[in-house]
């Protein structure tokens, strides 16, 4: 599947290095997904981690990595969104442009206030993943 009206970007990670990511549009059924989708896992308590994260690496997966020597490295599984996007702030900041590149996606969280509730839940988000990473290294020993 290619990319629907690419748009390069510049997103500024935690430490101010700048990195190009290519964004784009959703095709329908992906759009639809997600914007049905998204809000739930952040609002409903019954909603697991793991189903956020589902959604999460559906919408990174409209976008590109745009490496130093122009490579383009599409960012479709958790391993190169992990290996290519160096943190969650940054991840944040792409999905504030994917929102407001994809017409009213952006309004929909924001009449929701999705957006302030995704802000409170960060901290507990990134326990959770370097807890399970933890978890995961010390089984692998």
């Amino acid at each position: 599947m290619e990319l629907i009206k690419p748009k390069e970007i510049e997103v500024k990670d935690i430490d101010g290095d700048t990195h190009k990511i290519i964004i784009s549009r959703f095709n329908a059924l992906d759009g639809y997904e997600i914007v049905a989708n998204f809000p739930k896992t952040v609002f409903n308590k019954g909603e697991s981690f793991a189903q956020h994260r589902e959604v999460l690496v559906k919408i990174l997966s409209h976008c590109e990595k745009v490496k130093p020597d122009g490579e383009k490295i599409r960012l479709t599984t958790e391993g190169l969104i992990n290996n290519h996007i160096t943190d969650f702030e940054m991840i944040l900041k792409i999905l504030k442009e994917m929102g407001e590149y994809n017409t009213n996606f952006l309004q929909v969280f924001k009449k929701q206030d999705i957006l302030t509730k995704l802000q409170e839940k960060l901290p507990s988000i990134a326990t959770k993943i370097i807890t399970t990473s933890l978890q995961s290294l010390s089984a692998k020993k």
